[in-house]
């Protein structure tokens, strides 16, 4: 639960910082943020529904396109004129609590997937976090059949 809150904070930050004054640049980084940011709360949510209804194979693609988006948001986000945009201190706050929003999104998804290892069909599941390029790599072993 604690992570839908966390979305719903970052989800408010970026609505009140479009109170504020923002270039061009800035307004088109907050503008991708929050579309990626919303369609990473209809994953998680999809993918907490699909595990709760036993639906392990679409849960399962729900997982994976979770952590691809994580990725895409890192990739963004840690691109160089992106990352000289956070000096402005308006949207630093913002992708701080973003980057701690995604590294919770990733905990609770892949400790679902290891509470129901056994019953989605798996063996293990092994995580790797990279940081140059910032990425999430997840190695699933599937049992046979």
């Amino acid at each position: 639960m604690a992570t839908k809150e966390k979305l719903v904070t970052v989800k408010r930050e970026i609505g009140d910082l479009r109170s504020n004054a923002l270039s061009v640049t800035e307004q088109n980084i907050l503008d991708f943020i929050e579309n990626q940011v919303n369609k990473e709360d209809e994953l998680f949510n999809a993918f907490e529904q699909s595990v709760n209804e036993k639906k392990f194979n679409e849960a399962l693609i729900l997982f994976f396109q979770v952590i691809q988006r994580t990725n895409l948001m890192y990739s963004y986000i840690f691109q160089p004129n992106i990352i000289s945009m956070l000096a402005n201190a308006k949207i630093a706050t913002v992708v701080q609590d973003l980057i701690d929003c995604l590294s919770e999104i990733v905990a609770d998804v892949v400790a679902t997937i290891k509470a129901n290892i056994k019953e989605m069909g798996l063996e293990s599941i092994s995580v790797t976090m990279l940081s140059n390029p910032p990425s999430i790599n997840i190695t699933l072993g599937i049992k046979n059949a």
